[in-house]
């Protein structure tokens, strides 16, 4: 337990964390237990997964501090966890609409916004962006873009393992000779392939989904991702090869810097699942079919559950 070692800041960093954790859970079991009463049930699932993105990224990270040796495996699970949480947003972002034929009617006419970050922000790109308006061949080319993620993620990762058991991978060794430049080029360009179409995704959808609060919610998901790759990236690419972050013996800089980061990540991610669990409970406008006897989940008539029928409609929070 590497933090113990600077003495009583170490105790009180370590403490601070497992404190940070507990929240993440209890804050994870309170929100998902309150808003199953009042979602649809052909969101349940979606919800719940993009919701349990923090206390699972901070279990990784909380892991992170205690074993700081298995940093690297701890990172590559937290970012492949959140790859998956992606399919479940875009899934949930889908199901807002009605289904990817109701999002294609819902922007007839339209061209969706290809020319953005992070793929063609360059003017070179926009030429050979399609100009044609939205259509199913569109949609299934997103949907394409953003499940090659987590299938990319989980074969580079076996890769990867086997690649180290041989003495072939070391992690952050670039030369040529090691596998860690080809699998990083592999896995940084599905990636951003995966966040350009999930970007597309959500700048089509903030205008038609603003009763569900759709835009409060991608902020919130979008920032965990912020934090979790761009401070990492600021930390370990920056600060560190700068002289930035001390020596404090026996810990080295790598891992006084881990530690560091791994602490901050777990208080953003508190602030973020508090804030989730305040954006993801707040009331919203009735939707067509919510009058469905197969989508009311036999709760229409409790009023107590926080369930309100306006017109034979059900006022849920989603």
């Amino acid at each position: 337990m590497q933090p113990t070692v600077l003495g009583p800041p170490g105790y009180a960093m370590l403490g601070l964390a497992s404190l940070g954790f507990l929240v993440l859970i209890i804050v994870f079991i309170d929100t998902v237990l309150k808003i199953q009463k009042d979602i649809r049930p052909d969101r349940k699932f979606c919800i719940t997964i993009v919701l349990s993105v923090y206390p699972v990224v901070g279990l990784c990270t909380f892991l992170g501090i205690l074993f700081p040796k298995a940093n690297v495996l701890m990172d590559i699970a937290s970012q492949l966890y959140f790859a998956l949480c992606m399919v479940q947003f875009f899934k949930l972002t889908m199901s807002y609409f009605g289904g990817e034929s109701a999002f294609v009617t819902s922007l007839e006419g339209k061209v969706l916004p290809w020319a953005g970050l992070p793929c063609c922000c360059w003017p070179c790109c926009w030429p050979v962006c399609p100009k044609t308006p939205v259509n199913k061949l569109q949609i299934r080319f997103i949907r394409m873009l953003i499940y090659q993620h987590p299938f990319v993620q989980i074969v580079m990762t076996i890769i990867g393992l086997s690649l180290w058991k041989e003495g072939f991978y070391d992690f952050g060794d670039f030369s040529p000779y090691k596998g860690h430049v080809y699998m990083f080029t592999i896995t940084t360009t599905s990636f951003l392939l995966a966040l350009w179409a999930f970007v597309i995704t959500f700048k089509s959808s903030i205008p038609e989904l603003r009763h569900h609060h759709y835009g409060k919610k991608i902020i919130v998901f979008q920032l965990c991702l912020v934090f979790l790759r761009l401070q990492a990236l600021i930390f370990m690419a920056i600060l560190l090869p700068s002289g930035a972050i001390p020596c404090a013996p026996p810990i080295s800089p790598s891992v006084y810097a881990n530690t560091i980061l791994c602490c901050l990540l777990l208080g953003q991610l508190v602030v973020l699942s508090v804030l989730a669990r305040h954006v993801y409970m707040l009331p919203t406008l009735p939707e067509p079919g919510d009058n469905d006897p197969a989508l009311l989940d036999d709760k229409i008539s409790s009023q107590g559950n926080g369930v309100t029928i306006v017109h034979g409609r059900r006022h849920d929070m989603v």
